[in-house]
């Protein structure tokens, strides 16, 4: 009768990897198609965000050749399914006359459907925070 309790026990055992195994395999797997999901999404805001900064760069261009880069971060609504949703941030970085530099943000919220990005909403921000994120926007690009 022992041996019988030490071969259920370890058939449970087994039945256990098993599962854990499996639970393991299928979250890698929806964690490889979200990362694949997120970097097609970015790519393609990458183009809206190359247009804003070519905007941004001719706008202020009548005060001061500016320099230019974006941020551009998208997901899902819901891990892995739900409607796509992305942020472009274009930073500016102007120059004063003792050429300091100072920054600028602008920040585009977009929504995707039926294969096509819709803008949202979009604010302009000059605060502190944006000092941060725009400063470190610009030290990754040179």
């Amino acid at each position: 009768m022992h041996k019988y309790w030490e071969q259920l026990s370890f058939s449970r055992l087994a039945v256990r990897a098993k599962v854990l195994f499996t639970l393991l395999a299928v979250m890698l797997a929806m964690q490889a198609y979200s990362y694949l999901q997120v970097g097609a999404l970015e790519s393609e805001l990458s183009e809206l965000a190359d247009e804003k900064a070519r905007e941004m760069k001719v706008y202020y261009s009548q005060v001061q050749v500016p320099d230019v880069t974006t941020d551009v971060t998208a997901s899902q609504r819901y891990v892995l399914f739900g409607e796509a949703v992305g942020k472009v941030t274009v930073f500016l970085r102007l120059r004063d006359r003792a050429n300091r530099p100072s920054y600028r943000g602008i920040d585009y919220f977009y929504v995707r459907s039926e294969g096509n990005w819709h803008l949202t909403e979009s604010g302009f921000c000059g605060d502190r925070e944006v000092q941060a994120r725009a400063h470190a926007a610009f030290s990754r690009v040179g």
